[in-house]
């Protein structure tokens, strides 16, 4: 019954009397603006009573279910079924293996069946499909036998009668024009303009013409397998490249092996709360490990860190202030997240005034580090509101070099002793810490040794270093390296216009040393600037910059670009490299705490080997690539149209060499902006759109489904060098610029210069030698990248 906000009286409806009556119907009239609304409402509400399972329904803006798109072992675990309502449309399958029993999809049918029923719903005998080889449900077209899926071929035909009717028209109606997306191009000018243009009429009948020829193309084949390649490309102003996998390294097999591990990638129903968050060294581990808690609260006052957060994990919870967490927010807590086994709790307190870097340093007396005490009384909190079935386990960590008597102190108030930490072992960077944690590491992975001193648990951990080029930029040289040089731990940045007050470290500095440091700001202190941790590029030398120190801490490339917005960064990149190095200064090295993240997460993982996990840092491998090949552009154009040159030039060698049809391909590139045109197949920019529309005649042609992934240029082994332009090439290309520079000058408007460009190549070509056609291309780029005129392109041989 639908009821309506609207009393009448029983005289007024025919029945008698003033007794009031709410009107309300049992039928749905369609002809609301919100009645398909109501309709789809009630169909979902109506299966939902009758319990089909809401994680396999198939629903708009809501992500599809996870057999679909997660792990294999996922999918074998909970069945490949699904089910859809649209309005009173119903539909149900399932997917398995030839010969497999199918009846997940029946079952879902037949709740259906009983919701309708319990509900007064009738449902069509008439209607009723089963385990049908052919379906059409809402103009999709299902061929089980050809296995595609595609329009249906009743409306394709009317759709092509219907454009072809259209095309005999003399004039062409500006509403009747939309009718497929990537294909057009002058139709969307043809629709936007005011005034109708013969040539316009003609280039529109054309797409319309060639959007008929398609129909036999547009349909989805369901039976592709799935390519044994991967390609990569890149590219750069001057020239592109291409690469090809076939197999994964050591390290890409380890991560499939542990993501396909059940419960270890699966949600774990763990809250991880991290004070003084900073740029979330702690959400990191737990992303290391393959383990996805069901809910983060990052706590942190400092603007760029939580921008980080945001960024790099946007579905955490952010607070600022560590003093504002009260009993209503704990409780809050507890009554969001559920189910709830564990609640982990992680606090990096500031170590502003433990550190030995700091002169007349206070302790846990200043005002920085005495922040402590809230993690105090946080815990206490927290165990005390906790539900009796809610584990609760903590960590708090610090810089390894405060006064033993702080030490202590801490040590007497969080009742655990503490493990002593550092990452040089795995990584040619120091990086001592301290850690106060309530379960015990030792036994928890392979690979680890432990000695027991006066104050801590000294804790070693040791695997190969990163090869240099995994994490120092290219052209740069580390000469300390074949020293064996290891970096000292990384600071804020502050630059300065004195040296501070008793510089750590300036007695083992000589006048070189000195010099780097005061040239530098003095930003680090002095014996930073040692030339054993100096990075050089030819004669100029830096120290360690912040996208290097992001991969010696396992955080991963560019993990803090995102701390200043891109006006910020603009008014000053050096205070921006300094933001970025002073959030990489207050954070703890991954290669240390994931070892303290897996003791806290025992129980959703295998046994694993500390080894294993320092290869998930982000600097390892995971594709063994082949470079293919690499070509240098003839002509100048915007780095996102060659990007997408160079997706189209893999696909193209992946049809003409390794034969593939009818398949699955996979492709990554470092380009957001050719992903998003490629997964949509359309886009706005005409330069882009005729590289677009070569790149979806193949996929077309040759039935490819093309599934596009991003990565960091520096994560694959297709790292362009700058093909460049040889100097030979340069001189004819500036050559031809002069040669048209004149003609330009000498035209009153597009109209005249397209026609004098037009008789100039054709004059110039006509009595060109060898030598001076090869001049010839680079003046016809250069009116190109000037936009000017299109005559001159189809005239004559040029």
């Amino acid at each position: 019954m639908l009821s309506f906000n609207l009393l009448a009286s029983g005289q007024e409806i025919g029945l008698g009397g003033e007794e009031q009556y709410a009107l309300g119907c049992s039928v749905l009239p369609m002809g609301w603006s919100s009645s398909v609304a109501i309709m789809q409402e009630a169909s979902e509400r109506i299966l939902a009573l009758g319990r089909l399972p809401a994680d396999e329904q198939l629903l708009r803006g809501r992500a599809v279910p996870l057999w679909m798109v997660g792990l294999l072992d996922e999918a074998r675990k909970k069945g490949k079924a699904w089910w859809h309502v649209y309005l009173d449309n119903f539909a149900a399958g399932e997917v398995g293996k030839q010969g497999e029993q199918f009846s997940s999809g029946h079952e879902l049918h037949q709740l259906a069946e009983k919701a309708w029923a319990v509900s007064g719903v009738v449902s069509s005998e008439k209607k009723r499909k089963a385990a049908e080889l052919e379906a059409q449900e809402l103009g999709g077209f299902m061929d089980g036998g050809a296995k595609t899926l595609g329009g249906s071929p009743e409306r394709l035909l009317k759709l092509v009668q219907a454009t072809i009717i259209l095309l005999k028209q003399p004039h062409l109606s500006k509403k009747l024009t939309q009718v497929v997306v990537s294909l057009l191009e002058h139709t969307w000018k043809f629709t936007a303009s005011k005034r109708f243009e013969a040539s316009l009429i003609t280039k529109v009948k054309k797409e319309l013409f060639a959007c008929c020829c398609s129909v036999p193309f547009l349909h989805a084949y369901l039976g592709a397998q799935v390519s044994p390649v991967i390609t990569a490309s890149d590219a750069s102003n001057s020239g592109g490249a291409v690469g090809l996998s076939k197999e994964l390294t050591s390290e890409g097999r380890d991560f499939v092996g542990a993501a396909s591990l059940g419960d270890g990638t699966q949600q774990a129903n763990i809250l991880v709360v991290s004070l003084f968050n900073g740029i979330g060294g702690a959400i990191r581990c737990y992303d290391v490990l393959g383990v996805l808690p069901r809910h983060v609260v990052a706590c942190d006052i400092h603007g760029p860190a939580n921008r980080v957060t945001a960024k790099r994990w946007p579905s955490t919870e952010i607070i600022e202030d560590v003093r504002s967490i009260d009993q209503n927010t704990v409780d809050g807590w507890f009554r969001k997240v559920v189910p709830l086994e564990e609640l982990h709790l992680w606090a990096g307190f500031p170590c502003t005034d433990l550190s030995s870097a700091k002169a007349g340093r206070e302790g846990l007396a200043g005002k920085a580090s005495g922040l402590f005490w809230e993690v105090v009384r946080l815990i206490k909190l927290i165990k005390k509101r906790a539900p009796a079935h809610v584990v609760v386990k903590y960590v708090a960590e610090n810089v390894a070099s405060m006064a033993k008597q702080e030490c202590e102190v801490i040590t007497k108030e969080l009742g655990v002793f503490p493990y002593w930490l550092n990452s040089a072992d795995a990584v040619p960077m120091n990086r001592p810490r301290l850690c106060w944690t309530s379960e015990e590491v030792e036994g928890q992975l392979r690979g680890l040794r432990f000695r027991d001193q006066e104050h801590w648990t000294e804790v070693t951990a040791e695997a190969p270093y990163p090869e240099l080029g995994a994490w120092l930029t290219p052209g740069c040289q580390w000469p300390g390296e074949e020293e064996g040089a290891v970096f000292p731990t990384a600071m804020k940045a502050i630059p300065r216009k004195r040296p501070p007050v008793q510089p750590a470290g300036i007695s083992r500095c000589g006048d070189d040393t000195i010099g780097r440091w005061t040239a530098d700001g003095y930003r680090f202190p002095p014996y930073h600037y040692l030339p054993q941790y100096v990075i050089w590029r030819g004669e100029r030398w830096r120290l360690t910059n912040s996208s290097e120190r992001e991969l010696l801490l396992g955080y991963g490339f560019g993990h803090t670009k995102r701390c200043m917005s891109a006006s910020d960064i603009k008014r000053s990149k050096q205070a921006y490299e300094d933001e970025r190095l002073s959030l990489l200064g207050d954070s703890f090295s991954i290669y240390s705490f994931v070892i303290i993240a897996a003791a806290l997460c025992a129980r959703y993982l295998p046994s694993l080997h500390y080894v294993d996990l320092t290869r998930r840092m982000g600097m390892a491998a995971w594709w063994k690539w082949e470079p293919l090949f690499k070509v240098q552009w003839t002509r100048k154009e915007h780095i996102n149209v060659l990007e997408l040159r160079s997706i189209l030039l893999a696909i193209q060698f992946q049809i003409s060499h390794l034969d593939v049809s009818h398949l699955r391909i996979f492709h990554v590139t470092d380009s957001f902006v050719a992903m998003s045109i490629v997964a949509k197949g359309r886009t706005g920019s005409l330069q882009l759109a005729r590289v677009l529309k070569v790149l979806n005649a193949h996929l077309l042609g040759f039935g490819l489904a093309l599934a596009l992934g991003h990565v960091e240029s520096t994560e694959t082994k297709v790292v362009l060098r700058d093909a460049g332009l040889s100097e030979k090439t340069q001189e004819r290309y500036y050559l031809g610029v002069r040669k048209v520079l004149p003609i330009l000058l000498r035209s009153r408007d597009l109209v005249e210069l397209d026609e004098k460009v037009a008789d100039w190549v054709q004059q110039r070509w006509e009595k060109a030698t060898a030598n001076t056609r090869s001049v010839m291309p680079c003046a016809h780029y250069t009116i190109l990248n000037l936009g000017c005129g299109e005559s001159y392109r189809w005239r004559g041989n040029y």
